[in-house]
């Protein structure tokens, strides 16, 4: 997995302009099989994308998906 680049990525655009929704707080949280886990949290960049998730105590989105192999099926639920 490409280590500078998330496994999962968000594009917010503003639905009235059309334009990339700046500085925009978006929660991603895993529902199965882990969790529901403690929310990732990013704010938007100037493009509307996501560059980053950050989790509480440093956990990150690419150890979870790191740890996939431990359950079963392998298949994830997630909330944004």
């Amino acid at each position: 997995m490409d280590k500078a680049r998330e496994p999962i990525t968000c594009h917010v655009l503003n639905l009235t302009t059309g334009l990339p929704a700046a500085e925009m707080a978006v929660t991603l949280t895993l529902i199965n099989p882990f969790g529901p886990s403690a929310p990732l949290t990013a704010v938007t960049s100037s493009d509307g994308r996501i560059n980053q998730w950050n989790g509480e105590a440093g956990s990150s989105l690419s150890e979870i998906f790191d740890n996939l192999h431990e359950h079963d099926g392998g298949q994830m639920v997630w909330s944004l």
